[in-house]
């Protein structure tokens, strides 16, 4: 199991929810995975996205409302142990 969690803005701004974003290393995290309403985020083995031995995923989360989507965090990389 591989758990996300972030911090917030403290600016919400009428905050809607976060984008995931996915990747094998950090030059390819660009495919949306999954929206989540709270600032934490778990994969496991049946999404797929859950490094096996060996194997990188990275991510990287950004913030939406009406108005459109936020800067992106840094990406995150963990390596399956």
């Amino acid at each position: 199991m591989l758990v996300i969690n972030w911090n917030t803005n403290l600016v919400e701004e009428y905050l809607q929810g976060y984008n995931i974003y996915y990747g094998f290393d950090s030059n390819s995290v660009n495919t949306l995975v999954k929206k989540v309403a709270t600032n934490s985020v778990t994969f496991n083995a049946y999404d797929g996205l859950e490094p096996k031995v060996g194997d990188t995923a990275c991510f990287k989360v950004s913030s939406y409302n009406i108005i459109g989507e936020s800067n992106y965090s840094e990406i995150l990389c963990s390596r399956g142990i």
